[in-house]
């Protein structure tokens, strides 16, 4: 990997990273009373690289907010990872997070009310 790929992977990672985190806030922001602990699902792509990064992020979220943990997983093995989430949401298992989904199936989503709007929390407009 020349130097070039790596600051481009090293950028979409830093990226990625406040984008999780962000989403993380938000929608905790609406889990209930700080009294209460719920442990959170997050189902992120099964490669190596994604993996990875999706630890480092739980970890940091766990250090951070010990009263709203995030368990994380890799998707389920399946067919396919689009065929795992279907599963899931129309089962009503679906994980709280999810990483991994494809911008095309977004709508089918939409549709079945399996998606969380995030403007629909207080401090969206905040950042």
């Amino acid at each position: 990997m020349n130097e070039n790929s790596r600051e481009l992977r090293k950028n979409v990672l830093i990226k990625n990273r406040v984008t999780i985190l962000t989403l993380l806030t938000f929608i905790t922001a609406g889990c209930g009373s700080q009294d209460s602990e719920r442990e959170l699902t997050y189902w992120s792509a099964n490669n190596p690289y994604e993996q990875e990064f999706a630890k480092e992020i739980v970890a940091e979220w766990n250090l951070v907010h010990p009263d709203m943990p995030v368990k994380y997983q890799p998707v389920p093995e399946g067919q396919s990872s689009e065929e795992v989430i279907l599963a899931a949401v129309v089962g009503k298992s679906p994980p709280d997070i999810y990483s991994n989904m494809w911008p095309g199936d977004v709508q089918l989503y939409v549709n079945a009310k399996a998606l969380v709007p995030l403007s629909q929390f207080a401090d969206f407009d905040s950042l």
